[in-house]
């Protein structure tokens, strides 16, 4: 019995002594397999990121050269015709380009090369607030072409003579795109639609997967998806946006695998395991980090554009503060001169009585026919001194309308206080967003707690409210746009919740609109991005402005399935 125990024992050491000595081996090829492995897939990114970074190029280098040809079409043919000095040929320079049209200052048709689509470029140009040059960001639809449209306004020195609107093909940019590269490349539009390929069976499709919605989204970066890479960006050439995919197999990265054990592989999916294991543990300690962080960060952003954006406001209110100044004073120069000039026109007053009254008492004697002929100068002078006078207390009041003008360019943020219950405020603006929108199918809930009544400017406490209401069912509504096939509608809702606390009402208003894009963050406080088209609600901007005022705060976070908007102030 012990030779057997003793046996068991040697063979049992013999064992452990063998897997203590081909640990250090197999830890080794492990290793050596995940290097080669990560070698092949640094190269494929590599390889991805300058093919995106060139046709990037190549497509800014394509918009350059239109909008050169452009702008000498523009001084040579457009400019004499749009100011009435010669007649505009035939568009026959630019093959980019199907149809032309130029309308004039007004927006009124001028030019057309063809009776087709006249109106819906008029229309486009209607929408648009642009630049110059400026391209549409929607491509449309035409039979089986995908058109865009081409906005350039058209300028003589600082006068505005017209617009022209030009409808551009996709020919261009297939050509760049078709150039030599062996990884597929596809442009989208903001539909998800591929505007432009080399693959013409691919044409308009819509393609929404997990690349394409994280590119729509803003973001930039590489990512595997059924068995291949995909480099993808978001691309603005000139104002136009559109969204740039690279697609490449997989298959030169996984011939690193070929040839190796299963031991191996075994091992490194051990090794990946416990690599998951531990990455797991920090990845979830690096999310109590950001979530610890994130209303610092916020605050932050918002604190430097709201710094951005006062240093813009003190340059241009500080020279429309000087024109008021110059206005005024040379106001007050010229009521000065007129007081001194007071008592000279009440002495031709006191000559233009005496000339009347001796008008009786006219005779044939020469001296008194002179000294009529000089109180009759006298009285003229008068006359001429009085339509002086009268002229220059004119002019005197059309400068205090200009100064008054220029004083009402700026906001009154400083208007009275009033009494007001905030619950009666949010009911008003919730039946004004209802009436406005289409809000009937989205399921709308609230719960308000009791607040104290507070002191604060009704109005813009109104219109802050209708700001974020707004938003949130239009973040709603465009969802539904893109996702119409993938989304039941019945799940889309918009919750409140009214909070006081701490000497402060807080406000918390969720939606299901698929949230914001993080990227762009510091942008949606920026007086030009979140711009309303009517005066009877607040954009974020205006929202962050009013509550910087009031001692309050605005945050913006991302949920699950939407927005969180806060909103908290001071009861006054």
């Amino acid at each position: 019995m012990m030779q057997r125990i003793r046996k068991a024992s040697l063979i049992y050491m013999a064992a452990v002594t063998l897997l203590v000595a081909l640990l250090p081996a197999s830890v080794t090829a492990g290793y050596l397999v995940k290097r080669q492995t990560q070698l092949a897939l640094d190269g494929q990114q590599e390889l991805l990121e300058s093919t995106l970074q060139e046709k990037k190029r190549q497509a800014g280098l394509y918009y350059k050269q239109l909008q050169y040809q452009l702008e000498l079409w523009m001084q040579r043919e457009a400019v004499p015709f749009l100011a009435d000095e010669g007649r505009l040929p035939v568009w026959t320079e630019m093959k980019d380009v199907n149809r032309v049209y130029l309308f004039d200052a007004n927006q009124k048709p001028a030019y057309s090369s063809t009776e087709q689509g006249i109106e819906e470029a008029g229309v486009q140009l209607k929408q648009q607030m642009f630049e110059q040059p400026w391209v549409a960001g929607d491509f449309t639809v035409e039979g089986k072409s995908a058109l865009q449209h081409l906005f350039y306004k058209i300028v003589s020195g600082q006068e505005v003579l017209g617009y022209f609107v030009g409808e551009l093909n996709h020919s261009g940019l297939v050509e760049l795109l078709s150039a030599e590269s062996s990884a597929a490349v596809e442009l989208f539009n903001n539909k998800y639609e591929i505007v432009a390929t080399p693959d013409p069976e691919s044409m308009l499709k819509r393609s929404i997967n997990p690349i394409s919605k994280k590119m729509l989204d803003g973001n930039t970066g590489y990512e595997k998806l059924d068995g291949d890479w995909y480099a993808y960006s978001f691309v603005n050439l000139d104002g136009q946006s559109l969204f740039l995919t690279v697609r490449q197999p997989e298959a030169e990265a996984l011939q690193a695998l070929e040839g190796q054990s299963t031991i191996l592989l075994f091992l490194l999916t051990a090794f990946a395991g416990f690599g998951l294991f531990v990455g797991l543990k920090q990845f979830r300690r690096m999310q109590e980090l950001l979530a610890a962080h994130r209303i610092e960060a916020h605050e932050y952003s918002q604190l430097e554009v709201r710094q951005t954006w006062k240093e813009k406001e003190e340059r241009v209110y500080g020279r429309m503060h000087a024109q008021i100044h110059y206005v005024l004073s040379s106001v007050q120069r010229k009521v000065n001169k007129l007081r001194q000039e007071d008592r000279e026109y009440k002495l031709l007053g006191y000559y233009q009585n005496v000339a009347e009254t001796l008008d009786g008492f006219v005779d044939k004697n020469n001296q008194t026919r002179e000294t009529m002929r000089y109180f009759g100068e006298l009285n003229s002078h008068f006359v001429q001194q009085y339509l002086h006078t009268k002229e220059q207390l004119q002019q005197v009041t059309e400068e205090l309308g200009k100064a008054q003008s220029l004083l009402d360019q700026r906001i009154n943020m400083g208007a009275a206080n009033e009494d007001v219950e905030v619950q009666a405020v949010w009911a008003e603006a919730m039946l004004y967003v209802q009436g406005r929108m289409e809000t009937g199918n989205i399921r709308f809930e609230q719960q308000f707690e009791h607040t104290p009544r507070v002191m604060i400017q009704r109005e813009l406490l109104e219109k802050t409210f209708r700001g974020i209401l707004e938003n949130a069912y239009q973040a709603i509504l465009k969802k539904r746009m893109l996702d119409e096939d993938e989304l039941d509608e019945h799940e889309d809702e918009v919750n409140v919740i009214c909070r006081f606390q701490n000497n402060r009402i807080c406000i918390q208003l969720r939606d299901t609109g698929g949230g914001i894009r993080n990227e762009l963050r510091k942008y949606y406080f920026s007086p030009t991005y979140s711009r309303k088209d009517h005066d009877e609600s607040f954009s974020l901007y205006q929202i962050d402005q009013f509550m910087e005022q009031i001692g309050g705060k605005i945050l913006l976070e991302n949920e699950a399935r939407g927005l969180l908007v806060t909103i908290s102030f001071p009861v006054l």
